[in-house]
C-alpha cells in the first residue's frame, strides 16, 4: 500500500493531525530507510489500534521514542510505519511513600526527574541527552550511565511495563510495588529488546531519595594501567563510590575543551562520585583522594556544586556528542561499546588505542571501569571520510580483542557503508535459538523493527 492509503488508515485512528506523510525529515530515516509515514498516537488505546492495524496489513513498524538511541541497531529490512511514543505523555503518577512512580513512555527522563524530585526522589539511571531520551526509549535500548556504578541498571529499577504486543493486544507485566506475585518476570524480557518484541507503553519505576550531598574526585595518571590500579585500589576497599570513569587523553581533552580548560599533557583521568550525607561524602571523598595519590596521581581535585553536576554530563554525553553521531557536521565516526571483565579493562584500553594507531585513526576512549564497560569513538584524524572496509576492519579487530578477554562488542554507532558490512551486535551468542523462538512466539509476522535486533531478528 502506498503512503497515502497507509496515512488514511492510521489518520482514522489518531486524527491526520498526527500522521507526517513524505518527504518526511531526515531524521525519520532509520540508517538510511525512509518510512512511508510516521504516526504519534496520543493514548496507549490508540497506539494499541495503529499497531493492530499494521498486523492486520503486514505494514513493518519502527517504535521510536525521543530518537537518541536509533543508532543502535541493524539496517531495518524494512520500514513502512514509524510509531512516535512522544505524544504517550501523561501526567507522572508519583506514590512517594512507596518510592515508586509511573509514566508513559513518551516522557523525557529529564522532566520525570524534574516532577520526582519536587518529593525528593528520583530515578537512579542516568543516561545521556536527558532532555530528549524517553522513559520508554531508555528502557528499550537499556540506557544507562555512570551511576550504574552504584546503582545498577534498568533491571534494578523498572518494576512493571505495559507494552503492546505487534498484535494490538495490551499486556502488563510486573507491578507498581516491589513485591509482585511469584511466576515468570515477563517484564525483563522488554528491557534491552530495541522494540523487537513490543512496543512499551508505561513503566512502573523503583524509586531512590535525592542524595543530601554529592561530590567527586579527580586523577590524572600518565598510563591506562596506573589509572586502572587507583580504580582497582578504590573498588576493593569498603567505600562505595555510586559512579567511576575513566578517560584516555583524547577523551580528557574534549572533557577540557569542553570545560574551557588547557588541556592535559597526554594524561589519563579517573573521575569518581559519591552521594550519601555530608559527613559520609566529606569521608569518602578524602580516603579517595589518598588513594589517587598513594598510586601516583597528580593533579588529585575536588569538584563540587554545579561543577560536578556539568562534569558528569559532559561524561555521560562525550561518547555520543556531536563527532559520534556521523551527521555530516564533521569527520563520520565509529562508536563501539566493548564490554569486558573489568581486570581486563586497562589492557583492553591500551589495545583500542594501538588499534586506532594503525589505521590512523583518532581514538576517544570513555569507560565505565566498575561495569567493565568502554565506549571507543573512532574518527579519522585528517579527512572528513573514510573507506568503509577500514571501519568494518576495527570492528572485526576489536571483537577479536574483547573475545580473547572474555567480552564482546556491539556498535552503537557507524556509518551507512559501514553497517552494510556487518552485524552490528556481533555473532549471536548461545542463546539466540531462545531469542529466535521468542520474537516468533511474540511477533510471528516480524513487523517490529524487522531485521534491527541480534541477528537481524
Amino acid at each position: 500500500m502506498q503512503a497515502r492509503g497507509i496515512a488514511s488508515v492510521l489518520g482514522g485512528i489518531v486524527g491526520g493531525e498526527n500522521v507526517l506523510q513524505p518527504p518526511l525529515p531526515d531524521e525519520y530515516k532509520v540508517d538510511g530507510v525512509e518510512p512511508k509515514v510516521v504516526v504519534s498516537p496520543g493514548s496507549i488505546q490508540a497506539a494499541a489500534e495503529v499497531l493492530g492495524a499494521a498486523h492486520r496489513e503486514g505494514w513493518a513498524v519502527i517504535p521510536r521514542g525521543g530518537g537518541t538511541a536509533m543508532g543502535l541497531g541493524n539496517i531495518p529490512s524494512r520500514a513502512e510505519v514509524v510509531l512516535s511514543t512522544l505524544h504517550l505523555r501523561a501526567p507522572v503518577l508519583h506514590y512517594p511513600a512507596d518510592l515508586t512512580a509511573t509514566a508513559q513512555a513518551g516522557t523525557p527522563i529529564a522532566h520525570l526527574q524534574q516532577q520526582l524530585g519536587k518529593k525528593g526522589q528520583f530515578l537512579a539511571v542516568d543516561p545521556p541527552h536527558s532532555a530528549h531520551a524517553t522513559l520508554g526509549g531508555i528502557v528499550a535500548a537499556n540506557t544507562f550511565g555512570p551511576n550504574r556504578q552504584g546503582y545498577g541498571t534498568l533491571r534494578d529499577h523498572v518494576l512493571g511495563v505495559t507494552v503492546i504486543q505487534p498484535d494490538g493486544t495490551i499486556t502488563h507485566g510486573g507491578g507498581r510495588v516491589v513485591k509482585n506475585a511469584a511466576g515468570y518476570d515477563m517484564t525483563k524480557l522488554y528491557i534491552g529488546s530495541l522494540g523487537s518484541l513490543g512496543v512499551i507503553a508505561e513503566v512502573n519505576i523503583r524509586l531512590r531519595p535525592c542524595p543530601e550531598s554529592r561530590r567527586s574526585v579527580m586523577g590524572f595518571f600518565a598510563d591506562a594501567a596506573g589509572a586502572y590500579k587507583a580504580f582497582a585500589s578504590i573498588f576493593r576497599s569498603e567505600l562505595i563510590p555510586t559512579a567511576f570513569s575513566l578517560l584516555n587523553p583524547s577523551a580528557v581533552n574534549a572533557l577540557e575543551d569542553r570545560a574551557g580548560e588547557e588541556p592535559s599533557d597526554n594524561q589519563y583521568c579517573l573521575i569518581v562520585g559519591c552521594e550519601e550525607t555530608p559527613a559520609a561524602v566529606d569521608r569518602e571523598i578524602a580516603q579517595i583522594g589518598r588513594l589517587l595519590r598513594e598510586h601516583k596521581g597528580e593533579r588529585v581535585r575536588e569538584v563540587n556544586g554545579q561543577t560536578e553536576v556539568h562534569l558528569w554530563e559532559a561524561v555521560r554525553h562525550l561518547p555520543f556528542g556531536r563527532q559520534a553521531s556521523g551527521d555530516g557536521k564533521g569527520p563520520e565516526t565509529l562508536l563501539c561499546r566493548v564490554s569486558v571483565p573489568t581486570s581486563s579493562l586497562a589492557g583492553m584500553m591500551e589495545s583500542a588505542e594501538s588499534l586506532g594507531a594503525g589505521k590512523a585513526l583518532a581514538c576517544l576512549l570513555s569507560s565505565y571501569p566498575g561495569a567493565g564497560v568502554l565506549y571507543c569513538c573512532f574518527r579519522p584524524q585528517t579527512e572528513t571520510t573514510l573507506n568503509p572496509a577500514v571501519y568494518a576492519d576495527v570492528v572485526r579487530q576489536l571483537g577479536e580483542l574483547a573475545r580473547d578477554r572474555g567480552g564482546h562488542v556491539v556498535v552503537e554507532r557507524a556509518p551507512l557503508k559501514v553497517k552494510q558490512q556487518l552485524d552490528v551486535w556481533g555473532t549471536p551468542s548461545g542463546a539466540f535459538p531462545v531469542m529466535k523462538a521468542l520474537k516468533e512466539q511474540f511477533d510471528p509476522k516480524g513487523i517490529l523493527n524487522p531485521g534491527r535486533f541480534v541477528g537481524r531478528l
